[in-house]
C-alpha cells in the first residue's frame, strides 16, 4: 500500500501540468504503465521506478518544497553509478523515486527499497547535515540577491511588533 501511495504521488505530479510539478517528467509509457498500476492497484515490480526512504531526525524550520529531479548517489560505493531521481519531501520525509529502473542495482539493497523486501529500511539523517538544509539556503541566497528589497521587507524585525511586559509596542 505505501508504495501505491507514492506511486500516485509519482504518476499525479507527472500527468499534470502544475507550474510546481515541471521537474517531474516521464516518458508517456511510463505515466501509461503507473497509471495502470494503480487502476489495478498493483505496485508491481518493485523496481519500475524503485522508492527508498530518507528520514530527517531532527527538526529544521516549516517549509514547503516542490518535487525536484536530482542525481542520487551510489547505493553501493564499490561499483554504483548516480541515478536520477525525483525528490518528494514530506516534513522530514524526503521520497526518492529512482529512475530509470536498474534491477542489478536494487537487487544489492532490497531492505532499503519500499515493496522489495518484507522489511523496510529507511536511512536517516540530521537536518543540519542535510541536502534540505543546504538546498533551503541555497534558496535563500538565491532570493536575496534577486530581490534584497523583499527579503529585507520580510525578515526585517518592525519595532512595533516588539511586545513589553506591559504589552504595549515600542516607540
Amino acid at each position: 500500500m505505501l508504495r501505491l501511495f507514492f506511486l500516485s504521488l509519482l504518476w499525479r505530479a507527472a500527468a499534470t501540468t502544475l507550474p510546481e510539478f515541471h521537474a517531474v517528467q516521464l516518458p508517456p509509457e511510463g505515466l501509461e504503465r503507473l497509471r495502470k498500476m494503480l487502476v489495478t492497484s498493483d505496485p508491481e515490480p518493485s523496481y519500475f521506478y524503485p522508492i527508498s526512504l530518507l528520514q530527517i531526525v531532527t527538526r529544521g524550520p516549516a517549509h514547503n518544497l516542490a518535487p525536484i529531479a536530482k542525481d542520487f548517489g551510489p547505493l553501493d560505493m564499490d561499483s554504483v553509478p548516480t541515478l536520477k531521481t525525483f525528490r518528494f519531501y514530506f516534513d522530514g520525509l524526503i521520497v526518492h523515486v529512482h529512475c530509470p529502473p536498474n534491477v542489478e542495482t536494487f537487487s544489492k539493497v532490497p531492505e532499503h527499497i519500499v515493496g522489495y523486501s518484507t522489511r523496510l529500511a529507511v536511512q536517516t539523517q540530521t537536518w543540519e547535515d542535510s541536502f534540505q538544509f543546504a538546498n533551503m539556503k541555497q534558496h535563500v541566497l538565491e532570493g536575496t540577491l534577486q530581490w534584497p528589497d523583499v527579503i529585507q521587507k520580510l525578515t526585517a524585525l518592525r519595532r512595533s511588533d516588539i511586545k513589553h511586559p506591559g504589552g504595549e509596542g515600542v516607540k
